[in-house]
């Protein structure tokens, strides 16, 4: 009987580049929201005004009203160098479908997109990354679920707002930034028992829209507590991306041009602030 296996070389495989399956990833969801500064230079510095003028009441007429003074400081940006790359064989170059200097050159900026996400919202400030939000030592708000971290609650959720509030800071562009295993878990949570109403209800939280990032890390410490989440709640139209030049994706041929090698480079210059 004749089968497949046995006249196998009859069998004809198509290959269906134009179907190639991408690999799952994390994705850009911060950056797009952030307040970009391109087309830099040099280094910069923001004026801005840190404390304002208070006014007062005088207790009888020809009393002088006491003096207010504002309190200005800056913001100042300078540009550190994010890139990744790769080394491809010319053949590759040559044979590959899909075009592989295409695929890897939009791999290139995913993986410098998804950098940023995760610098803004929780970079080292060492070793040349910007600080991210959850390392500030100032100039943000923390909500504190004690000693070792801990639960979310509904009472713990509203302060949130309420301290933003009380910062002067809120707007309509407010957004919550969550680990999807973190939005998942919120989802099993009633604000009060027996409510049948969670934390999150319709990709919402107190009212306002969450954005899923797998960039939101899940492995936090806080004294004895380890595998803790991070949750981010905020207008990040304040948070500022100073861009110097655009991505530079370079084609490098000569490198290790004599093993027939090509090197593809992507490189960004930026700051936050």
């Amino acid at each position: 009987t004749a089968t497949a296996g046995v006249g196998g070389y009859l069998v004809p495989e198509d290959h269906l580049g134009s179907d190639f399956i991408s690999v799952l990833s994390s994705h850009s969801v911060v950056f797009p929201k952030t307040t970009k500064l391109t087309g830099l230079v040099g280094d910069i510095s923001i004026p801005k005004m840190t404390s304002c003028m208070a006014a007062a009441f005088v207790a009888n007429e020809a009393t002088a009203v006491a003096e207010s003074d504002p309190v200005f400081g800056q913001l100042a940006l300078s540009p550190e160098t994010c890139g990744a790359y790769t080394d491809v064989g010319r053949k590759l170059f040559r044979q590959a479908d899909p075009s592989v200097d295409a695929m890897i050159m939009g791999d290139l900026a995913r993986a410098l997109a998804v950098k940023i996400d995760q610098t803004i919202l929780n970079g080292t400030g060492t070793s040349g990354e910007p600080t991210g939000i959850l390392n500030l030592s100032g100039g943000v708000s923390t909500v504190s679920h004690g000693t070792n971290g801990g639960a979310e609650t509904w009472a713990k959720m509203v302060t949130y707002l309420g301290q933003i509030q009380a910062d002067n800071a809120s707007s309509e562009s407010m957004c919550w930034v969550m680990n999807p295993t973190t939005i998942a878990n919120y989802k099993t949570i009633e604000k009060a028992s027996g409510t049948a109403r969670f934390l999150v209800e319709d990709m919402q939280a107190d009212g306002y829209d969450i954005l899923a990032s797998s960039n939101m890390p899940t492995n936090l410490t806080k004294g004895t507590g380890t595998g803790l989440h991070g949750v981010v709640f905020g207008d990040f139209s304040s948070c500022v991306v100073g861009m110097w030049g655009g991505l530079d994706l370079q084609v490098d041929p000569y490198s290790l041009g004599t093993k027939g090698v090509i090197r593809l480079v992507g490189l960004q210059d930026l700051d936050l602030g």
